[in-house]
């Protein structure tokens, strides 16, 4: 994409240049918002095993 391009909230972009692949559905926020938490629960977990 070009400098300044404006891309759609909720929008899947990849390659380089980047395009517009889709909009992404409720499932896909869904397991995106819980693939982040886990990430916190991991990282979290990471943590408090560095201290030991």
């Amino acid at each position: 994409m070009l400098e300044g391009t404006k891309i759609p909230a909720g929008s899947l972009v990849v390659g380089t240049p980047a395009r517009v692949v889709r909009q992404l559905s409720d499932t896909d926020r869904q397991k995106i918002a819980l693939n982040a938490e886990v990430y916190r629960y991991l990282a979290d977990q990471h943590r408090t095993l560095e201290r030991m």
